[in-house]
């Protein structure tokens, strides 16, 4: 396995398409509260596959050669693997406005080399 970031490019832009970001639900929360303090349970839930719509690639421009916007896609032995999509904030700290790792390559460390690398993009502009 070998797993490459690259910045994205419009050249890669396509690529975004292959990512599936879907995931399958077998559970939810049950949330409560006493005393001032939430809790939750984890309780089964009717299973489905939760998607979302696919990145609007008048979206995924505008992170492209962007100063205060970054992208990151990631390959694993050269195909699509997973996508970050940073920006700074109005409060002057980054903010993650998507993330997404393909079905059938988590649990592959994708996701935090992904979140690594916005980190480091949001930390050498000191967000």
């Amino acid at each position: 396995m070998t797993i490459v970031l690259k910045k994205l490019t419009a050249a890669h832009a396509d690529d975004v398409e292959a990512i599936d970001g879907s995931f399958h639900i077998k559970s939810r929360l049950l949330l409560s509260s006493s005393q001032n303090i939430v809790d939750f349970t984890v309780v089964p839930a009717e299973p489905r596959v939760k998607r979302y719509e696919h990145d609007n690639p008048d979206d995924l421009a505008s992170y492209i050669g962007a100063e205060t916007k970054f992208a990151i896609i990631a390959y694993n032995n050269q195909r699509p693997a997973g996508l970050l999509l940073v920006s700074e904030n109005w409060n002057g700290y980054a903010i993650i406005d998507s993330i997404k790792v393909d079905i059938s390559h988590r649990k592959a460390g994708i996701g935090r080399m992904l979140l690594d690398g916005g980190m480091e993009w949001g930390r050498s502009r000191n967000l």
